[in-house]
């Protein structure tokens, strides 16, 4: 549940709802420092080559290392990327084990970037805080990652402008999770046909599919779709904290578009849990569905928990024996007065959150509390998600309590194949605090 409080001189105007830090027991320790200064583990680099030997001065190449580099990356160990761009269709094939997964992992201070695509097979793999893009202007279907991978995690990932899905986990992995993620313009290859493509989709038969405190945006398809036909498998989701908004820009296209959020197909859906999630759709969009949980022409679904959630736009809860629905919020008329603030620390790393300003009286900045996510003292940026690798929109070194955050209206940065959406500013943003 989250913890809700108000903060000093703020209280009449802010619901500021600090989301509590999930254990990171299941987290490995973070190495200190930044660049390319050496430690534990295996390295790879887009000049990388299959005949050296894995350290910071004689790297592998990206393929190498996703293949166990000949056995020599093994349960426990961890892939660092170096910065630049890996062009190219990737597949990992690195197995680990439940109590000692394979870490890949950008190195921090660096900006690594798979160009193109990858396939997650072997298991127990977490893919870590990497930029997976895709500068083909083609519309062939290009998913970004197509995972089919049990017990494999996509932390803190920035996913965009793929043709195809920016991320697929599949009924052939069970026990996946999707956390952090920034995900964003995908699904476009539908412009030469009646389809798109979404930000997250998932099938799940066994195990528990968790998808946690990811932000997804302007899709051509869906934000979170979790569907299948009669012979998918739709079993055992958590889905809780994500925030979803504007995603479905393909029906501007003359493609079929989307939602926020689709949950549920033409199979049954069983043990849902819909928890503490998020949307907004600007006002063109706002008459429309942001969320369909369950599916209007569906069988029955079982066991849903759909509660506490906040939705701007229509909400449609359909064909479920057994649900419970509660303490969700549906805006889809005149918006309120006061803002809304949702601090998520994030789970995997010490000074890093997701910050959902719902800024309804159009204030221009809004104090946000981050005390429970940086420490006295401890630098950090904070990265508008609609401009992620565009200039911080605020930087420093933090004295405690509160920071203004400025709420702007310009347009995001063009994507990488020219297609680029209207900005929420300065009603709606969301950002991401990174500690330096």
């Amino acid at each position: 549940m989250p913890v809700y409080r108000t903060a000093g001189l703020v209280s009449l105007l802010f619901c500021v709802i600090a989301a509590a830090a999930c254990s990171a027991r299941d987290a490995p320790t973070e190495s200190s420092g930044a660049g390319n200064h050496a430690r534990a583990g295996h390295y790879a680099s887009p000049a990388g080559s299959s005949h050296s030997d894995g350290t910071l001065s004689s790297p592998w190449d990206l393929a190498t290392a996703l293949s166990g580099a000949g056995g020599r990356i093994q349960p426990g160990d961890t892939l660092w990327l170096l910065g630049g761009r890996y062009s190219g269709s990737f597949t990992s094939t690195l197995a680990g084990l439940d109590d000692a997964p394979i870490i890949v992992r950008q190195n921090p201070g660096d900006r690594a970037t798979i160009d193109g695509s990858l396939v997650v097979n072997g298991r127990d793999t977490w893919y870590w805080g990497f930029e997976v893009a895709n500068s083909n202007t083609g519309t062939t279907d290009v998913m970004g990652i197509d995972s089919h991978c049990p017990g494999c995690r996509f932390i803190n990932l920035v996913i965009h402008d793929h043709s195809g899905n920016g991320l697929g986990m599949w009924s052939e992995g069970p026990n996946q999770e999707a956390y952090g993620n920034v995900i964003f313009e995908n699904g476009f290859h539908g412009q030469t046909a009646d389809h798109s493509a979404h930000g997250i989709y998932g099938q799940n038969r066994t195990g528990t599919q968790r998808i946690i405190d990811n932000v997804l945006f302007d899709q051509f398809g869906y934000g979170i779709h979790v569907y299948g036909s009669e012979e998918a498998a739709l079993n055992n989701y958590v889905i809780d904290g994500n925030t979803a908004f504007d995603n479905g820009v393909g029906v501007e296209s003359g493609m079929s578009g989307g939602m926020d959020y689709q949950v549920g197909g033409e199979s049954p859906l069983e043990k849902l849990v819909f928890t503490n999630n998020n949307s907004y759709r600007s006002p063109p969009l706002r008459d429309d569905n942001t969320a369909r949980l369950g599916y209007d022409w569906g069988p029955l679904n079982y066991g849903g928990t759909i509660t506490d959630n906040y939705f701007v736009g229509k909400l449609l809860i359909v064909r479920w024996g057994s649900v419970d629905a509660a303490r969700n919020v549906v805006i889809d008329g005149a918006p309120p007065t006061l803002a809304r603030v949702v601090v998520q620390p994030n789970r995997y790393e010490q000074g890093r959150a997701t910050i959902i300003v719902y800024n309804w009286p159009r204030l221009v900045s809004v104090p946000v509390d981050l005390s429970g996510v940086l420490r006295t003292g401890q630098r950090y940026e904070v990265r508008n998600v609609q401009d992620f690798y565009g200039t911080p929109v605020a930087s420093g070194t933090f004295a405690g309590g509160s920071i203004d955050i400025p709420i702007g209206s310009d347009q995001p940065v063009r994507s990488i194949t020219g297609r680029s959406q209207a900005a929420t500013g300065p009603e709606f943003a969301v950002f991401v605090v990174v500690p330096e």
